[in-house]
């Protein structure tokens, strides 16, 4: 089964709470490969127009975008991720190049899953993730 989707695209979706009392919806990043896509489930990451200076967000600069930047400045939440069926996925919005989301995928490593998250200085113009700490 082929995805109506990809890893890096970013999608309108009905992203729930964490309480799972309502959703709402937002753009999110999908952030899950072929292998997870092609079953018609996404894992997707939270996207948010607020700023947040915090190792739990990450900005989305212009350069990472492979389609049409979003409309206003955007940060990645990336503590906020779930899974969805593209049935609750409503239409696809841009991309990101590859680059980005292996950035993305280190620095949620980084700074989600890795009891090392103190040492957080990177820079997000240089999108490499070789030189993640």
């Amino acid at each position: 089964m082929s995805s109506k989707y990809n890893r890096g695209d970013i999608v309108w979706v009905h992203f729930p709470f964490t309480d799972l009392s309502e959703s709402k919806k937002r753009p999110a990043l999908i952030i899950s490969n072929d292998n997870v896509n092609s079953s018609g489930d996404y894992i997707l990451m939270q996207i948010t127009s607020k700023s947040r200076n915090s190792y739990l967000s990450l900005p989305i600069d212009n350069n990472a975008y492979s389609g049409a930047p979003l409309q206003l400045p955007s940060n990645l939440n990336l503590f906020k991720v779930f899974t969805a069926n593209d049935s609750i996925i409503d239409s696809k919005l841009s991309s990101v190049n590859d680059e980005f989301i292996d950035f993305v995928a280190a620095q949620f490593y980084n700074n989600i899953i890795s009891d090392d998250y103190t040492n957080n200085d990177f820079n997000v113009n240089q999108m490499n993730p070789q030189n993640v700490r």
